[in-house]
């Protein structure tokens, strides 16, 4: 006789995969079975596809900038038209939910993060109620009640939501003043850089832990505090980054360990370009953002390069 066990013995899990350029949802359960004296004789696991699983979610970055296209010619032609812009962190399987429940269909812009643009809806208590029954973290911004330029969305909404506000306030957008202002500033620094060498290098800050020569960051000169540079340096800006903090390590010819704080893209960038040979076997990349493509990045580069997950090395 053969039955099945308790829950302790059975699990089941839901994961997404990306085959050429389409989202698939999979469902994966598996049970053990035991005789009925109780012994274990086998496990037994079945992988399907629920119904209505396979999504083309891929593009949704560039589907939402042309929807933000048809927003502003709306904006500018009809002085009376109106919209919400709902960013949510959560999951692509709750594509279907997020659907039923505001009406739209969402924009993955991101594996964890959409949009959805509520047009000529901008009653936050009715926005709030809806948007809540998916997920607690999600932010809200108005037009033209709490913004009037239709260029900042996507970055001040990326403030409110690392920040967990959940609506519009003028600090959100002195956050957004500043962020705009640093990294034009870092742009031109490592133009001006650039135009001098043909690789620019940056000044290093550097400090010992253990057996490690650990670079955390870099001078800066326009900047006192070069962590909250970072902090602040959009996705191209913090890639362009890695690579000159990566190229000034190397410059240095450092016969120790070396830990190197880079993002993933940052260290992608560097794969890229092929920058790593066979003698940077010291070096040793710090992670220190999370992203779903990570395994795939370290699949890739793990025959290339010294890789450490996580930001809790020191």
């Amino acid at each position: 006789m053969i039955m099945r066990t308790s829950t302790n013995d059975y699990y089941n899990t839901r994961y997404r995969l990306n085959i050429d350029s389409v989202n698939l949802e999979v469902l994966e359960n598996v049970e053990t079975f035991t005789n009925s004296n109780g012994k274990k004789l086998f496990k037994f696991g079945t992988i399907s596809i629920p119904d209505g699983s396979i999504k083309s979610l891929i593009d949704g970055k560039s589907l939402l900038l042309e929807k933000l296209d048809e927003v502003k010619k709306h904006a500018i032609n009809d002085v009376e038209y109106r919209f919400s812009f709902v960013r949510i962190r959560t999951i692509q399987s709750d594509f279907d939910l997020i659907k039923l429940t505001l009406g739209v269909e969402p924009y993955f812009i991101n594996d964890s993060e959409c949009v959805c643009i509520l047009e000529n809806e901008i009653n936050l208590r009715d926005i709030d109620e809806k948007v809540s029954k998916i997920t607690d973290n999600y932010t809200i911004l108005r037009y033209p009640r709490d913004i009037s330029s239709l260029n900042s969305l996507l970055e001040i909404s990326d403030i409110m939501l690392s920040g967990k506000e959940k609506y519009y306030n003028d600090l959100m957008y002195k956050h957004f003043l500043q962020k705009d202002i640093s990294n034009k500033l870092f742009s031109t620094y490592l133009n001006n850089l650039s135009e001098n060498k043909n690789s620019p290098k940056l000044e290093l800050i550097k400090y010992n832990s253990f057996n490690y020569e650990v670079f955390v960051e870099a001078s800066i000169d326009f900047q006192n505090n070069s962590k909250e540079l970072i902090d602040m340096l959009n996705e191209d800006n913090r890639v362009r980054y890695d690579v000159c903090l990566f190229r000034s390590v190397i410059d240095k010819n450092i016969n120790v360990n070396t830990l190197l704080f880079v993002s993933p893209k940052g260290l992608k960038r560097i794969l890229d370009r092929g920058l790593i040979n066979d003698k940077i076997h010291n070096i040793y990349f710090v992670l220190t953002s999370s992203s779903n493509d990570i395994n795939d990045l370290i699949k890739d580069a793990s025959s290339k390069a010294n890789i450490v997950i996580g930001t809790n090395i020191l």
